[in-house]
Formats: structure tokens, sequence, C-alpha cells
């Protein structure tokens, strides 16, 4: 089946396709591709996110080690 509706497709889905312009970008179950995306296209269809540059006072505060440099993407319910 195809959706463009992500809260119908998380629901039902055993694995999900992610494409952009007729190739596969992604591929996976919908809590691995809803959690761990590839990139900012593929977390879009599913959500909501926000995208933190790793060397922002946020994200050195709380994790420095782990994501300085990199980008940090956050879904609103990973924040509490």
């Amino acid at each position: 089946l195809v959706s463009h509706d992500a809260v119908d497709l998380l629901s039902w889905a055993h694995t999900l396709l992610i494409m952009k312009d007729g190739e596969v970008i992604q591929k996976g179950s919908p809590a691995e591709v809803y959690f761990h995306p590839l990139n900012s296209y593929c977390a879009g269809i599913l959500g909501a996110f926000n995208l933190i540059d790793g060397n922002s006072e946020l994200i050195t505060s709380i994790a420095a080690d782990k994501y300085t440099g990199k980008s940090v993407m956050l879904r609103p319910e990973h924040l509490h």
C-alpha cells in the first residue's frame, strides 16, 4: 500500500520504504525509521522534529562527549 499519512503508516505497517524522486531513501520497521531516520527528509515525512547543532550550548551541556560536532534530531515526545 502507498500512503502519505504518517499516522496511518506508523500504526499498521510492518516495513516502511521512504522514497524520494523514485528512489528508496530508507527501509525499516516503523519504529526504526521513526526514531532513527537517515536524514531530515526521512524524519520530516513521519512527523515533527527539531535538528539541533551538536556544538550548541544545549547539547554540550547535557551530552558533550557523545554528540559534540554532530547534529541531533529531537522529536517533541523526546522532551519532558
